[in-house]
């Protein structure tokens, strides 16, 4: 008898193995209501502060808070992906090699890109890695999971850029959807500055008054690793600014502060921390830009930014400058080139030999 299988049965029998390949590394028997009494909570995740916790050594240990945000929510996924309500679930001490390469399988399976699957494998080895020097798992055993790799794509993935020709119909979206008019200038505020600067998420929400440079229209954003770099604001998004900050005043504090129900901006001075990174993509699915037919993240902002100045002619160097990248290497990945546009400049400079 010959067995006909369509593509969906395989994946579908590839998740079951997977699922079964892992279930040592599961604790069935995890009680979360157990955690409740000597937790730190955050908007990511709970986190148990206990010093023979690897994934609180890994957290910890990170230096900047995006990077433990990003951790946490990174484990948290991972958490839902393996069908658990929480990462105290799964035993640390049981991964091995075997159970790394299932645990990337049934994530390829489930469509994550290379780029998310290389972020789950960094944060997974890092909560390792605080295993082993806990004595957790075997020098063996942290060899194996260390040469666990993910080899590099063929093929570089298109992402989706926000066109100049949609921001008139997004910022009419915002000004027609909102129920206050403050909630509407404080939003279209924060995506026009994200679009029209470059900016990176963390960038924007931690931007402080005394960063903006009314005069020069410019901004001074920290970037990753505390590199300082100067942007300039295009018109459409410095007009968007002065609005805003008629509501918002001119109090020192965090640039971007809640809004309540009612309309009313909250006070910078009792603003501790930036809003939360989460959310600019919420406002991002809000109004559209991520939707069933369009997937245009906040990070697909930043790569729009860098597209719209290389079709305009500036050059990589600079863009590059603008963006805060280290290396010119990564511009280059987040330049879109149109073929069509690239083939005829070609035509159009060659053609006369």
């Amino acid at each position: 008898m010959r067995w006909i299988f369509s593509y969906s049965d395989i994946v579908f029998y590839r998740w079951i193995f997977s699922t079964l390949r892992l279930e040592h590394i599961i604790n069935h028997n995890f009680e979360p209501t157990a955690l409740t009494s000597r937790t730190t909570r955050t908007q990511a995740s709970v986190i148990v502060v206990d010093n023979e916790c690897p994934v609180y050594a890994y957290i910890n240990n990170l230096k900047r808070e995006t990077s433990k945000t990003t951790a946490r929510r990174t484990l948290s996924a991972l958490a839902k992906h393996l069908g658990q309500e929480s990462i105290y679930a799964i035993r640390w001490g049981n991964f091995d090699r075997n159970g790394i390469n299932s645990l990337l399988g049934l994530l390829q399976d489930k469509g994550l890109t290379p780029d998310t699957l290389r972020l789950y494998l960094s944060v997974v080895k890092g909560v390792l890695r605080e295993a082993y020097f806990l004595d957790q798992i075997t020098t063996k055993q942290y060899e194996r999971i260390r040469a666990v790799s993910i080899s590099a794509s063929p093929r570089r993935k298109k992402h989706q850029i926000l066109e100049k020709d949609k921001v008139p119909g997004l910022i009419e979206n915002i000004e027609s959807t909102c129920r206050h008019k403050t909630t509407a200038i404080r939003n279209k505020t924060m995506l026009l500055t994200l679009i029209f600067s470059g900016l990176r998420r963390s960038e924007l929400t931690g931007l402080t008054l005394e960063q903006l440079d009314m005069g020069a229209r410019r901004l001074t954003v920290v970037g990753k690793g505390g590199k300082v770099r100067i942007v300039p604001i295009p018109r459409l998004a410095f007009d968007s600014l002065v609005l805003w900050l008629g509501y918002r005043g001119h109090e020192p504090g965090y640039l971007f502060l809640p809004v309540n129900k009612s309309g009313k901006v909250l006070s910078a001075d009792k603003q501790e921390s930036p809003m939360d990174t989460s959310t600019i993509y919420q406002l991002c699915k809000q109004y559209g830009l991520i939707s069933q037919t369009s997937k245009i993240a906040p990070h697909s902002l930043r790569r729009s930014y860098a597209t719209w100045l290389h079709r305009d002619g500036v050059s990589l160097k600079d863009i590059k400058e603008m963006l805060g990248h280290s290396s010119i290497t990564t511009t280059e990945i987040y330049v879109q080139t149109d073929y069509e546009q690239a083939e005829n400049a070609v035509l159009s400079s060659l053609d006369e030999f």
